[in-house]
């Protein structure tokens, strides 16, 4: 078993040659000892830096902590949580679980008249109280969980508009042109313990689209008023 490993260790490079073990005998110089507690300062001290940043977000990200702790973070400190995802929001635990449900939903109009969400293809669906669970991949869900965001505004114009307005690219049919959107932030509230029902269905208007000049065609509706854009979240 001992060869085996021995061979194991060769092939990846785990093992020193003998002139290296000979050369490590000798003590290291003044220089190399200095490099190396340079080495261990370096790490150490980024290893501390990071906790003292994780500990910084969990106590700014959890409703349960008092506000007197909560503080003002330097903007080092926020992108390096923010970069490498170090989020410290442990919110699904007591004392503040989740209670709300959402997504987003797209009522837009074709060329030809008809209403269709571009991110399923179907009909827009504005009441989520009714659904068995979306079958959202988990960059979609992070990506409409975020762009609903106030904060988030500059990534709707023109980076979702572009995207919707786009859908008769993705599917190859003229008559799939999108001439009007509404982008709603749909919402509901979890069912209460000993129930099994969502309540408080919401659909919050948060980007919105005409086309300029657009003229129906001959025996379609003028487009409706677009809604007034509402805040769905900071």
């Amino acid at each position: 078993m001992s060869r085996r490993r021995a061979a194991v260790a060769r092939f990846f490079g785990l093992t020193r040659s003998p002139r290296a073990r000979a050369l490590a005998v000798g003590s290291p110089s003044p220089l190399a000892e200095k490099v190396a507690r340079g080495r261990v300062i370096a790490r150490e001290a980024l290893v501390a830096y990071l906790g003292l940043c994780a500990v910084s977000q969990a106590i700014n990200e959890n409703k349960s902590v008092p506000a007197v702790l909560k503080h003002a973070q330097p903007k080092i400190v926020q992108a390096t949580i923010v970069y490498p995802r170090l989020l410290q929001g442990w919110g699904m635990f007591a004392p503040n679980p989740i209670t709300e449900d959402g997504s987003i939903s797209v009522d837009a109009i074709t060329v030809d008249g008809r209403h269709v969400d571009p991110f399923t293809g179907l009909a827009p669906d504005l009441d989520l109280s009714d659904a068995r669970g979306l079958g959202l991949g988990q960059i979609r869900q992070d990506y409409f969980n975020r762009i609903r965001l106030d904060r988030n505004k500059p990534f709707r114009k023109p980076g979702l508009q572009d995207y919707l307005l786009a859908y008769h690219e993705r599917t190859g049919r003229p008559d799939d042109q999108i001439v009007a959107f509404d982008v709603y932030w749909v919402r509901d509230q979890c069912p209460k313990p000993g129930e099994s029902a969502p309540y408080k269905n919401e659909a919050i208007p948060i980007l919105s689209y005409r086309k300029p000049g657009y003229r129906p065609r001959p025996g379609l509706p003028p487009l409706p008023p677009a809604p007034k854009e509402q805040s769905a979240g900071n």
